[in-house]
């Protein structure tokens, strides 16, 4: 079996890696990995080689879903079937998506950042969003689901920007922003690490009662958290995801229909836990 993942610098990706590892070595699986490491050409050539090893089944986490059809059409082409776990799948004919429910937890982010807001003194009515790459569909239903969430309460989105889940891009995105928007209460990002590059920015400008949020629910973001430079992240179980995607691969191999909970978009959602400003989980 083939696993292409993502980036091993992201400790996300580190704990979908090593669970599907794991349960793999278990099961006596042989599997051949590849590490994309962030790199769109890297990912399609390391999943083109990976498919001429003549692979039984290809699981994937894509830093790219723009490639995923040329991906997903090369391995049917060999009756290979194709698992995308997590980002999204670039509109392919895939054979399942793993994802967690981005629309609920970006809405989950919002409610609690305006019951935050409740017990604040008085406050400007601004808000930011830093956006993942506009070819990870799944993922940026955070930001729009944050989005109608606190607009409908009554909140402007002052700036939306693409920081292309690098928290590098986000901090230099947020110190750009924050020039021109120096009203905003609260910034959410599509993932961790914008959230940890754009605390850093505002932190570097003295704007640290600026509520920060991010998605993922990594170690450093937690760390933030609990030393106050973030006020919370949606914790994507991705030890979980990774489990899943070899579980499922193994019951397309097997000729079985995969539990879908969108039969017809062939998705499956998996659960996810808000961390509130204490560090611990808010909706258990």
């Amino acid at each position: 079996m083939g696993w292409s993942v993502y980036t091993l610098e992201n400790d996300f990706f580190k704990r979908m890696d090593k669970s599907l590892k794991e349960d793999a070595g278990n099961l006596g699986i042989t599997l051949l990995t590849h590490n994309q490491n962030n790199d769109p050409d890297e990912m399609l050539r390391g999943c083109k080689s990976l498919i001429a090893q003549d692979i039984d089944a290809l699981v994937v986490s894509p830093c790219y879903p723009g490639y995923m059809e040329e991906i997903v059409d090369l391995a049917h082409e060999k009756d290979i079937p194709i698992v995308i776990v997590d980002i999204g799948d670039g509109g392919s004919d895939k054979d399942a998506l793993i994802v967690s429910d981005c629309t609920a937890g970006g809405e989950a982010v919002a409610e609690y950042a305006l019951s935050l807001l409740k017990d604040a003194p008085s406050h400007k009515k601004e808000m930011a969003v830093l956006k993942c790459e506009s070819s990870a569909v799944y993922a940026n239903r955070r930001g729009d689901a944050f989005i109608s969430k606190v607009t409908d309460a009554g909140y402007e989105i002052s700036a939306v920007e693409y920081a292309n889940s690098d928290e590098n891009i986000a901090y230099t995105k947020t110190k750009k922003m924050i020039l021109y928007h120096p009203d905003i209460t609260v910034l959410f990002a599509e993932n961790d690490p914008m959230a940890l590059g754009a605390s850093r920015a505002l932190k570097e400008a003295g704007k640290e009662d600026v509520l920060v949020f991010g998605f993922d629910g990594s170690q450093q973001a937690v760390n933030a958290i609990v030393e106050g430079e973030m006020s919370g992240t949606m914790l994507q179980d991705s030890e979980k995801m990774g489990r899943l995607g070899l579980e499922t691969a193994l019951q397309l191999l097997n000729k079985e229909i995969p539990a879908y909970d969108e039969p017809d978009n062939k998705v499956i959602y998996t659960g996810g836990y808000l961390i509130g400003k204490d560090g611990e989980m808010v909706n258990k």
